[in-house]
């Protein structure tokens, strides 16, 4: 049997800054991952300055592509207006791999299938041991599974369709799309080094509509002169949005974090930052006894995200 004192499940933004902290904290802590990095990460990949900060990252000093937007082009009804802001575009494939060597924790590849908490430790797959144990395995977590119960009123989540691939970068703004009825929101997120991303995403209430979402912003995209030509239709993923609880995100010394726990923002479904800044309660809840509070982790991106949920048309998820 492989003992730790402490194992994560997951190597994403969540694991990885848990990690980060408890080895700089001098803990006895690994990683186990199922696939190994780098690999795809459908995601739009905004990285907000608080992301950055809590990172202690300054662009100039990340060593792949990164592209500091300052401006945002939003459609929506018809109507376009720009809107200032700060944000960072990373590409997921680099970021992930980049954060998860930068932590210096140990990795392990495994899939981790049987979970048991046997005389006060927790063993996984019959093969490794711990004291404590996090959970940064996504969606389809096995620590969550294992451990925790959604209840029907947290299964709010957005189902998502969108493609990363390399083409020319016609504009270094972001392009945000909302159709008039439609209960979701598409995007055009360019990459830095001939990159883009673009996707749609929405309540899954309205899963049907899927293939509108896509074809209404594949379509605004080619109007806008963003992309030269169709681009196909990816598959879909989902996730949980605002699933968190405090009660329901610790058990014991069994914590779960970031996509794990659904803490992806409310109104545009942002996730990066939430993981983090999880990963970070959790570490320091194990190094300092500190309480794991992730109802504190803001569950709006914009300032106004609860107002303009109860707005019609205002350019924000509805769910």
């Amino acid at each position: 049997m492989q003992y730790h004192k402490i194992i994560i499940i997951g190597g994403g933004p969540a694991g990885s800054s848990a990690a980060t902290k408890l080895v700089e904290a001098g803990e006895d802590v690994v990683i186990i991952d199922r696939k190994e990095f780098p690999r795809l990460k459908l995601c739009g990949g905004w990285v907000t300055p608080e992301a950055m900060e809590r990172l202690n990252l300054k662009m100039e000093d990340y060593p792949h592509r990164i592209i500091n937007f300052k401006k945002m082009i939003i459609h929506i009804g018809g109507f376009n207006f720009s809107a200032a802001v700060e944000q960072y575009s990373i590409s997921r494939i680099e970021f992930d791999k980049w954060l998860l060597e930068r932590s210096k924790a140990p990795v392990i590849l495994d899939n981790i299938k049987k979970i048991e908490e046997k005389n006060g430790k927790y063993v996984l797959n019959d093969t490794y041991s711990c004291d404590y144990l996090i959970g940064a395995g996504g969606t389809a977590c096995p620590v969550q599974r294992a451990f925790f119960k959604r209840s029907h009123k947290e299964r709010r989540h957005i189902v998502t369709r969108e493609l990363e691939y390399d083409a020319e970068v016609k504009t270094q703004d972001c392009h945000l799309f909302w159709p008039r009825k439609l209960n979701g929101y598409g995007w055009y997120v360019p990459k830095a080094d001939g990159r883009i991303n673009i996707g749609v995403g929405g309540s899954h209430r309205d899963i049907k509509s899927i293939d509108e979402w896509w074809h209404f912003t594949e379509k605004e995209c080619l109007k806008l002169g963003l992309i030269d030509e169709p681009i196909g239709k990816p598959k879909s993923h989902a996730y949980y949005l605002n699933a968190r609880q405090a009660d329901n995100a610790r058990i014991g010394n069994v914590f779960i974090v970031g996509d794990s726990l659904g803490l992806a923002t409310i109104d545009l479904a942002e996730g990066i930052e939430p993981a983090i800044e999880s990963g970070h309660m959790a570490a320091n809840s194990i190094i300092t006894k500190q309480e794991y509070n992730p109802d504190a982790i803001k569950k709006y991106s914009l300032p106004w995200g609860a107002f303009l949920r109860r707005v019609p048309m205002a350019p924000v998820l509805k769910v």
